[in-house]
């Protein structure tokens, strides 16, 4: 549920990504352990510490007050993409 409300405008329905928005198929998350998918999702800091312009303004205004249950439920949906 919290994927497939919060994640499709930018990712889309399939959650195959959006080349419009700029945005990655989101099985991308599979690469991500945890903490740096939590780093991810609540500051918009991306794998090797770079902040993308996009994500970056979405996790800070939408997804910061997800809680660590949250975030760690939408990490497991990820994975098992």
């Amino acid at each position: 549920y919290l994927v497939m409300s919060m994640c499709t405008e930018c990712h889309g329905q399939d959650l195959m990504g959006n080349p419009f928005a700029k945005s990655p198929p989101l099985v991308i998350a599979r690469g991500y352990p945890l903490e740096d998918f939590s780093k991810l999702l609540h500051k918009g800091i991306e794998l090797g510490g770079r902040e993308t312009q996009l994500m970056a303004s979405a996790a800070r205004s939408r997804f910061a007050l997800l809680t660590p249950k949250e975030t760690a439920d939408i990490h497991e949906f990820l994975q098992a993409l």
